[in-house]
């Protein structure tokens, strides 16, 4: 098993087992589809987008999706930020696409989602070293971009791995017992499996991971945090909590806008105001 200490540390070299998959050209960039190993056995999947030409290294985001998404999900984003000169990585989540794990009882669940917290750590501390090794990339330029999900672990894994220079946090939170105890969607019973007193044990069970332990600790490198006004997934004091936690230098601004399903011209918004924000850093 995977644990948080283990994530925490300096990673040996190994060989990752890099397989080159069939891509595709489009007007303003290329796909290149890859898969690779961070744990041996466990093939992990890889959409990539890079700008054209080919002739040079562009710097890159590590794009970390919701808990509902999957790899496909930010390929509309990706010509926005092709164009803007960036290239976009995004990677596989266990349990998602190719990694699907069928649901089970409750407690099989909670270890599936634990597994994925700490697997998603540790695959995007490699794919940086991944990204690295690419002709197309510069290896001093590396950025995440998470959202919601995908910001709260990006938290632990730009926290430990000096290479990623700048984060975008969008639509997180943290303090994972409070969220439990007053997120307004454990109020819909249409609207998650768990009730809330197994959400309070699985808060307990996932404490090693919550993003406010962790967040403080990328400071002084920058990050910018995109938060939903309207959020009905997690109550402003968590989101307000996981500001706090972080160091300086940080941003924080609000979109008129719900955590799930934001209308297009919100994501667009906010896209534009993410790349924007990670040109000032280079």
């Amino acid at each position: 098993m995977v644990v948080m200490s283990n994530l925490q540390a300096d990673l040996p070299e190994k060989d990752l087992n890099v397989q080159a998959l069939a891509g595709e050209s489009h007007e303003s960039f290329v796909e290149h589809r890859f898969v690779f190993e961070a744990v041996p056995g466990e093939r992990v999947p890889v959409a990539g987008s890079v700008p054209l030409p080919d002739d040079r290294r562009y710097p890159a985001i590590i794009f970390l999706y919701g808990i509902g998404m999957e790899m496909d999900f930010p390929h509309e984003i990706a010509h926005a930020m092709t164009e803007a000169g960036f290239a976009i990585f995004v990677m596989e989540q266990y349990g998602r696409g190719e990694r699907h794990v069928d649901r089970g009882a409750v407690l099989a669940e909670i270890a599936t989602l634990r597994k994925r917290l700490s697997l998603t750590i540790l695959e995007t501390r490699r794919l940086v070293d991944v990204l690295q090794s690419r002709p197309d990339i510069d290896p001093e330029h590396i950025y995440l971009w998470g959202a919601s999900f995908g910001a709260m672990t990006g938290a632990a894994s730009m926290a430990y791995d000096q290479r990623i220079r700048a984060g975008v946090f969008t639509a997180a939170a943290g303090d994972l017992p409070r969220i439990a105890a007053g997120s307004p969607r454990l109020d819909d019973a249409d609207g998650i499996r768990w009730q809330r007193g197994i959400a309070r044990i699985l808060a307990e069970i996932l404490r090693p991971f919550d993003p406010i332990r962790h967040v403080g600790s990328i400071s002084p490198r920058p990050v910018l945090f995109q938060n939903a006004k309207q959020d009905e997934i997690f109550p402003p004091e968590t989101v307000k909590a996981l500001h706090d936690a972080a160091g300086q230098p940080k941003e924080i601004r609000w979109f008129e806008s719900p955590h799930s399903r934001p209308p297009r011209e919100i994501i667009e918004m906010v896209v534009e105001d993410g790349l924007s924000w990670l040109r000032e850093q280079m």
